[in-house]
């Protein structure tokens, strides 16, 4: 796999939020290992929209859930660096890459339905990320979470955070998740193919919200699709992922 970087605008003057240098992420056993991510490097910058593009099985999501310390019970070998608050995430015990998550970085998923908890509220939820990383008592995580439904541009933020996710529609948990990433103004923000499953009004309604909620707090985000066009329109750069 190679990776082909498009530099649609100059990079920012600044220090790197996340440095990602020569990162090689490969499954199998050593006898057959099967490459997925080959020398991928990347600088990201705060406040930044970066698109990474390909298409199925170029190594994007697991790129993603990589930088996002979501891999780490793979079986999978991975060498090269990740860098963030001075530490290599890939070298990082569990429990430190825990606390990055949800705080620090945030990830959101292609589909919410298999992302949200079918059995719990949609407040409860969104507080998870409060309640493991803040010590808000009760009535401040309720007025946080409405603030952020409030943003998310969810009407009725009282009734939607006593809902389930099945009663809401595909566009309204989307921007459930995005609360939910939010919630706490992570300082990077990977969204993984977020608008697959949306028609073509809904996605450029959440691209909006997206782009505002992320230059309002400084939040880099990494923009994985495989949908060229929209990349384009959204991104200030792109990394295209091929496999070869």
């Amino acid at each position: 796999m190679n990776e082909r970087k498009k530099h649609i605008m100059k990079e920012p003057m600044a220090t790197p939020i996340l440095q990602i240098k020569d990162l090689r992420i490969e499954f199998g056993n050593q006898l057959t290992p099967i490459t997925v991510v080959k020398d991928f490097t990347l600088d990201l910058f705060a406040g930044e929209i970066v698109g990474i593009v390909g298409d199925s099985g170029t190594g994007k999501s697991v790129l993603a859930m990589t930088i996002a310390g979501l891999a780490s019970d793979m079986k999978v070998k991975k060498s090269g660096e990740v860098l963030f608050a001075g530490k290599n995430l890939l070298d990082c015990p569990r429990d430190i890459t825990r606390q990055y998550l949800g705080k620090d970085i945030s990830i959101i998923f292609q589909e919410p339905m298999t992302a949200l908890n079918p059995l719990k509220r949609i407040g409860w939820q969104i507080e998870e990320s409060l309640r493991i990383h803040t010590d808000l008592d009760k009535e401040m995580r309720y007025k946080k979470v409405l603030a952020m439904l409030n943003e998310v541009e969810l009407i009725s933020p009282r009734r939607v955070y006593q809902q389930y996710p099945h009663e809401l529609s595909g566009g309204m948990r989307q921007r459930v998740m995005i609360a939910m990433a939010m919630i706490c103004t992570p300082k990077i923000l990977i969204a993984d193919e977020i608008t697959t499953a949306l028609d073509v009004i809904v996605t450029t309604q959440i691209m909006k919200l997206l782009t505002r909620l992320c230059e309002e707090r400084k939040t880099a985000v990494l923009f994985i699709s495989h949908d060229i066009d929209l990349v384009k329109r959204l991104c200030s750069r792109i990394v295209m992922m091929e496999t070869r």
